[in-house]
C-alpha cells in the first residue's frame, strides 16, 4: 500500500506531507540528491521509526536543513513520513529518491 498526501495551511504554515505506509516487510531508503533549505524557518522533518506525527510533532528522527546532502536514511519500520515547509523564501527545496528495500539489501544498508 502507497499512501500520499499533501497538506496546507496547517497551523498557519504551508506544509508538505509525504506518508508511505506499507503493509510488510519491507523498509524505505530515502535517498536526499538535492537540498537548500534555510533552517531558521524551513525544514524536512523525517520521521523513519513508524511513529505519528499526531501524537507527538516533536518525535521527528532527523531534521534535514541547509546545503548538505545527508547520508541515505533507512527506516526501521514500513513507513517513511516526510513533514515540509518551505517557509517565505523561494528557492527553498529539496531532492530525493527513494526505493522499498528488503532482505539482504535491507541487511547490508542498516550494518552500516
Amino acid at each position: 500500500m502507497f499512501y500520499y498526501s499533501k497538506h496546507t495551511n496547517v497551523t498557519a504554515l504551508t506544509l508538505t506531507v509525504l506518508d508511505i505506509i506499507l503493509s510488510c516487510d519491507i523498509s524505505v531508503l530515502l535517498n536526499v540528491t538535492f537540498i537548500t533549505v534555510r533552517c531558521e524557518s524551513s525544514f524536512v522533518k523525517a520521521y523513519i521509526k513508524g511513529q505519528d506525527i499526531q501524537e507527538n510533532p516533536e518525535s521527528y528522527d532527523y531534521n534535514l536543513c541547509g546545503d548538505t546532502v545527508p547520508s541515505p536514511l533507512v527506516t526501521t519500520y514500513p513507513r517513511l513520513l516526510l513533514v515540509f515547509r518551505a517557509g517565505p523564501f523561494t528557492g527553498t527545496g529539496f531532492k530525493a529518491q527513494y526505493q522499498f528495500v528488503t532482505g539482504k539489501l535491507l541487511t547490508k544498508l542498516v550494518q552500516h
